[in-house]
């Protein structure tokens, strides 16, 4: 079974959450800066996740799983 739909939902999600990342960053109001750093985390787990879903080797997609607990 492919993993294209997969890949580009992940991938929606990555651009979205990146996107009010930067929306929420340039309002520079008390409550936007923890949305802001929220979202660029969660853009970080998805850009990740799709990078570990996308991967060829087992090995990659371990690398990729084990990164994305950063975000």
């Amino acid at each position: 079974m492919s993993a294209l739909p997969s890949i580009s939902l992940y991938a929606i999600a990555t651009l979205s959450s990146f996107a009010l990342a930067v929306y929420g960053w340039q309002r520079r109001t008390f409550e936007a800066r923890p949305f802001s750093w929220l979202m660029a985390a969660v853009a970080f787990w998805s850009f990740c996740h799709t990078l570990s879903v996308a991967s060829a080797t087992p090995e990659q997609a371990l690398l990729w799983a084990q990164i994305q607990y950063a975000g």
